[in-house]
């Protein structure tokens, strides 16, 4: 079964940049990913595209769905393009790579004023490659935290957006992935409910910062920023994977992407807690208990959804045991329950339990 999946997919999207398939008749495209700020740092990236024109709408057909998701998946990526950006008062040039990304994790030179929220817009600029002219501009944001008392990491996959991750060889969410919209995604009842009274915090005036992790690729982050928006979830950057082709990812052997990205957020924010939150899936708890070791007194929480698969979450629940007196943390069978155990710990409003139906 997963040799011809993975084969289909090896031939819909190679591995081998010099397999790209380049079109300059096609218009370019930037798309910035929202990024984060920090104690005069900086976190950008982003990529740059062809537009391959993606519309969405909520009648879409099993065939547009699938059609607009060989586009995404089949990325026409543009290299070595020269990008100015202007945030604040600073002037950044960075070049994108072979596959298209362009990255800065480094000091702003002057800071950035203070706004009336936790949202900064910066503006991009393309310019074009050695070899053709884009001229292309367009805004993106970051986020700079104020008024926080705690940071919020979350998990997405099977933690907010039913996804299917745990199904025979996966089979359920390469469906969901490859015929489904922003618009025919399900969440998890109350998962909005709980993000938002997270963000608001225990007097329900803060702006706590929420942060995703997944390790979806980056194809699909057009689609879970419109699935946020249409469910409500509170804004925040998003941190995914690249990689050739989607067998890797169901196939393949595990990454330290998700620690890797959790230990740059709570490192960058070395004045905040933070609250983990993720799913008894595949590794969350494994990753979230280290995460909470190496950083003694940071983690407020852990939050671990129950996938309902009795193996695992004996071996969870037997984590937690051994983790008594030293990490918080709890294994929660819906949002309604979670919300419950943040009020014990005064992290959220102690509003009534009936909020979360």
């Amino acid at each position: 079964m997963a040799t011809w999946i993975t084969k289909l997919f090896r031939w819909i999207l190679p591995e081998d940049p010099s397999y790209r398939r380049y079109s300059s008749g096609r218009p370019a495209l930037v798309v910035p990913f929202r990024g984060f700020v920090s104690q005069g740092r900086a976190y950008l990236h982003g990529r740059v595209l062809r537009d391959r024109r993606i519309q969405v709408s909520p009648g879409d057909s099993l065939w547009r769905n699938l059609g607009n998701n060989y586009k995404r998946f089949g990325s026409l990526t543009i290299p070595n393009a020269l990008i100015h950006i202007t945030i604040g008062k600073n002037k950044l040039h960075l070049v994108s790579d072979n596959y298209g990304y362009f990255h800065y994790d480094g000091p702003l030179q002057y800071p950035l004023e203070p706004g009336n929220d936790a949202w900064t817009d910066f503006s991009l600029h393309l310019l074009g490659t050695l070899g053709e002219i884009f001229d292309y501009q367009c805004s993106g944001e970051v986020l700079a935290p104020c008024n926080a008392r705690f940071g919020i990491v979350s998990d997405v996959d099977d933690t907010i957006i039913k996804s299917g991750i745990t199904s025979l060889l996966k089979l359920k969410a390469v469906y969901l992935t490859l015929v489904k919209n922003a618009f025919g995604r399900q969440a998890f009842q109350s998962v909005a409910d709980f993000y938002q009274a997270l963000q608001k915090g225990p007097d329900g005036t803060c702006d706590n910062p929420v942060f995703y992790v997944s390790n979806g690729p980056w194809n699909l982050y057009d689609l879970l920023c419109d699935f946020f928006q249409l469910h409500e979830l509170p804004k925040g950057p998003v941190f995914m994977r690249d990689f050739g082709f989607l067998g890797r990812r169901l196939w393949g052997k595990p990454s330290t992407h998700k620690a890797d990205h959790i230990r740059r957020i709570i490192t960058a924010y070395p004045d905040l807690p933070f609250v983990l939150i993720g799913d008894s899936g595949e590794r969350d708890t494994d990753i979230y208990m280290e995460i909470a070791r190496s950083f003694p007194g940071r983690i407020l929480a852990i939050f671990i959804r129950d996938v309902e698969i009795p193996g695992r979450a004996l071996r969870i629940s037997r984590l937690i045991e051994s983790a008594q007196g030293e990490i918080v943390m709890h294994i929660i069978k819906n949002y309604r329950e979670a919300a419950l155990f943040a009020r014990q710990l005064g992290l959220i409003e102690p509003l009534p339990p009936d909020e979360f139906t």
